[in-house]
């Protein structure tokens, strides 16, 4: 979402939350969870929006109830503790844009990188 090494504002980092909260809305207003929040799923418009892409692994249903899925979706760096046992909704999906926004604001996750130990 950033470019290596260049600091990301403020400003920034909330446009991006704005931008991708508000795509969040319109799917959970259709009844669709996301379940696939990464970095690499957001992306910078020509018209300066942040989308949402890799939706082909959204649940469509009731998205304001959790769903039983045994297939995993996501990056594990992002995923929720409940979706290790199969367990999928919008507070899934607020988890991962939690990690994320932690991840703009600090430049690390906020569990350490399980990659690099």
């Amino acid at each position: 979402m950033a470019e290596e090494g260049k600091e990301i504002t403020r400003d920034e980092i909330q446009a991006i939350f704005n931008d991708i909260v508000n795509g969040l809305e319109e799917l959970y207003s259709q009844g669709i969870t996301y379940r696939n929040m990464e970095p690499a799923n957001i992306w910078l418009t020509q018209d300066k929006e942040w989308k949402l892409s890799g939706l082909e692994h959204c649940l469509i249903g009731d998205a304001r109830r959790s769903v039983k899925d045994e297939v995993g979706s996501g990056n594990f760096i992002y995923r929720s503790p409940e979706t290790d046992k199969g367990i999928y909704g919008t507070k899934s999906d607020l988890w991962s844009l939690g990690v994320i926004l932690f991840e703009l604001a600090f430049g690390s996750l906020p569990f350490g990188d399980p990659l690099r130990r």
